[in-house]
């Protein structure tokens, strides 16, 4: 018989430490123990939606015995292999190929990671490497918006625009910049020329009530930027 949540969560805060972890907030905390598409179930028996996938990665859905199955026969074959050059294997090269068919033209080359933060201070290396081995070492400078979110590890930490992010590793990389994207609610309005994406001229029928304002915060703040 499984444990309760509350048990599991004593056992828990002996050993662990969570990523962004706060003792308050897990005291009060979910120990998922099973999913079943997008449904959660935790430790108690309840029954939650996963509205963040996961964290964006279980976009496929819980449950799903064929990607199990899957794992399974790759990892009889060979269950890991470092991509280190000098090294690689049929099922990454098979990957990269799809992916070339799916993409820009111009997008040919694909580096695997292991998650976001990963991928961000893996771009960030890439574009200093380049600019220095083009002759501009001093270009370094990275800029994103305020209130976006790029990872929590070091650099890209420095490059998420949420302060409180900062605050674990005193303060943020001088090599970031951050400016303010344009908003309904901003009480002045940005110098500069503004572009505005289009939005679907149909999408306000597609909602009502909470949603409708729900999703003029998506629009607002995804698909409008200021041209810096």
């Amino acid at each position: 018989m499984l444990s309760t949540t509350s048990d599991l969560l004593a056992r828990d805060r002996d050993h662990l430490i969570h990523p962004l972890h706060s003792p308050a907030t897990h005291r009060q905390g979910h120990v998922w123990v099973r999913g079943e598409g997008a449904v959660l179930v935790d430790a108690d028996g309840r029954e939650y939606l996963d509205g963040l996938s996961g964290l964006w990665n279980v976009v496929a859905g819980h449950g799903r015995k064929e990607l199990a199955l899957a794992a399974k026969n790759q990892m009889e074959d060979l269950g890991y292999c470092s991509g280190y050059s000098g090294s690689s294997n049929p099922q990454a090269i098979e990957l990269a190929e799809r992916l070339a068919t799916l993409t820009y033209p111009s997008i040919s080359h694909f580096f695997f990671t292991s998650g976001g933060g990963e991928a961000s201070e893996t771009s960030f290396k890439v574009a200093r490497s380049y600019w220095k081995k083009k002759g501009y070492e001093n270009k370094t400078k990275v800029v994103s918006r305020q209130w976006g979110y790029h990872g929590v590890t070091l650099a890209a930490m420095s490059a998420t625009g949420i302060s409180g992010y900062w605050r674990s590793s005193s303060r943020a990389s001088p090599d970031s910049s951050r400016f303010l994207p344009r908003t309904r609610i901003a009480t002045k309005r940005p110098q500069g020329p503004v572009r505005e994406w289009p939005q679907p001229t149909n999408w306000k029928r597609q909602f009502s009530g909470k949603a409708r304002k729900l999703s003029r915060c998506f629009w607002r703040n995804q698909c409008r930027e200021r041209v810096v």
